[in-house]
């Protein structure tokens, strides 16, 4: 048996380089985990305080239960919820698909005068977090004092 003998012609990489290649070639992955772990740090948390047999306030733990998954529509505020989301959710997939499909249209096939400024407005909706936008607007009806329900959506 031989041993090995590192070729003196053949450089050195340093252990910074080697990292900093690292991540280089990795950094989006990481910043994908750690993007993803904000994200479902929420969904994570409400799921695990569903099974919370604490009443209204679900801030302490106070003992396990599957009351809450055995009967969904227990509180009738729930699924009155839910099927208003899913009637205002199909409504803008409709017409945000009809709009954009028309918009799309005339910004690729047509040259006008401010469709640069189209563009823009295009992307600034998409730029504006939801979040913000919801807590915005319910701020706004509660200052003018309107009821938010379906229709004001």
């Amino acid at each position: 048996m031989s041993k090995k003998v590192a070729d003196p012609t053949i450089p050195k990489i340093p252990a910074g380089a080697k990292l900093s290649r690292w991540f280089g070639r990795n950094l989006i992955r990481v910043y994908m985990v750690i993007a993803f772990t904000y994200l479902f740090i929420p969904v994570a948390y409400t799921f695990a305080f569903s099974f919370n047999d604490s009443g209204k306030s679900n801030l302490v733990w106070k003992g396990f239960t599957f009351e809450n998954w055995q009967n969904p529509c227990g509180a009738p505020e729930v699924c009155t919820a839910l099927a208003n989301s899913i009637k205002i959710g199909l409504l803008a997939t409709i017409f945000s698909t009809i709009l954009g499909t028309m918009i799309a249209f005339a910004i690729g096939r047509h040259k006008f005068r401010g469709r640069s400024t189209s563009n823009l407005l295009i992307f600034l909706p998409m730029a504006t977090p939801e979040i913000v936008l919801g807590a915005s607007l319910l701020s706004l009806f509660l200052v003018f004092q309107i009821n938010p329900g379906f229709c004001q959506l």
